[in-house]
Formats: C-alpha cells, structure tokens, sequence
C-alpha cells in the first residue's frame, strides 16, 4: 500500500515538473519570437517608376542642370515633344537608314537606346505639367505663333534601353528667330540617380 502511494506521488511529482518545465520553454520562445520580430527592420519597397515617371525626372533633372544656374528668365516649355518635323528628312531617307545615321554618330549610345529613341521621334508626344521644378513655369502651345516666339524649351521623348538604366535625349533652347541650340545627352542611372554620361553638339545659332 506504502509503495503504492509512493509511486503514485512520484509519477505526480514528475507529472507537473514535466508540465512546468513545459510552460517555460514555450514562454521563452515565446518572449523570444516576440523580440525578434519587433526588432526586424523592414525595409518598404522601393517606388517602381513607369516609363513615364522616369522620362520626367530625366526632364527636371536636365532643366534644372542646363538652365535653372544659367539663367533668370522665365522658364517656358513646349507642350509637346520635338520630333522628326522636316519633311524633307523623313520622305528622304528610310527609318532604318535615320538609325544607321544615329549610331555612326552616336557611339556611346547602346543599340537598344538608339532604336527606342529613333522610333519615338516619328510623331509628338504631349507633355503635362509634372515636371519636378523648384521654380514656377509654363507650358505653352508652339502652334500658337503668339506664343512660339517665347523664350522656350523643347524637349524629345526619351529613349530607353530595356531596363531603364540608360537613357537618351535632345533637348533644344529657343530664345529668338535665329537664337538658340540643340544637343544630345545619354544618362545613366547609378545608384537609383540619373547621371549625365555625354553631351553631343548639335546645333547653334
């Protein structure tokens, strides 16, 4: 009977020491788990920009570079992308012999850039104002000859190549009947920043 009781109270004993035990693991991990994730730091995600996102912040990063330094004067862009509008330029020569002419000029420019660019240049693309800009501006029309003779920026749409790290671009500065230039730019995006790579003279007058 004795020996009865002690097994009884031995199996008891182990029982809740079993049990105990139990509680302060699970209450470790538990506490443990906790820590950690309130600890992780999570990073959000990265803002992916459509093509368009990225040609306007090639947009203000140039203007901001080229003109914002350099001049006072009201800041005036076309509200419509330059393209191939001579005539002549376009029924003479084919599409293929225009980017045959680019890529003997344009060395530097990868293949895929030049292409993208090229095709874009055949019709006009209208531009809004989402330029990022810390100075007021205008978009103004350049059918209206009231004003196209303002002082004016004309911008080509931008030529990408498929991942959108390097980018390709004409911009032109109008500031009379014979005053003004045009040029080329290739960027390059390192560490999520577009960077000016080259500059190709183009015209002056």
């Amino acid at each position: 009977m004795v020996h009865n009781m002690i097994k009884i109270i031995l199996k008891v004993a182990v029982g809740f020491t079993t049990f105990i035990v139990g509680i302060a693991v699970a209450g470790v991990w538990f506490f443990a788990s906790f820590s950690l994730i309130n600890n992780l730091e999570v990073a959000p995600p990265a803002r992916i920009e459509t093509e368009i996102d990225e040609q306007y912040i090639i947009y203000s990063a140039l203007i901001k570079e080229l003109f914002l330094k350099r001049t006072e004067s009201p800041l005036v862009i076309a509200n419509q992308t330059s393209f191939y509008d001579r005539a002549d330029y376009v029924k003479e020569i084919t599409a293929e012999r225009r980017f045959l002419n680019a890529k003997q000029r344009f060395t530097s420019v990868s293949e895929e850039t030049l292409l993208d660019f090229e095709q874009k240049q055949a019709q006009p693309a209208k531009l809004s104002a989402k330029f990022d800009l810390p100075v007021e501006y205008t978009l103004i029309d350049t059918k209206d000859p009231k004003q196209s003779k303002a002082l004016m920026i004309r911008l080509s749409q931008v030529g990408f190549n498929h991942d959108r790290t390097q980018a390709f671009i004409e911009i032109e500065y109008f500031c009379g009947p014979l005053c003004g230039f045009g040029r080329h730019i290739l960027l390059e995006k390192e560490n999520r920043v577009w960077k000016i790579k080259e500059e190709f003279d183009g015209w002056v007058s």
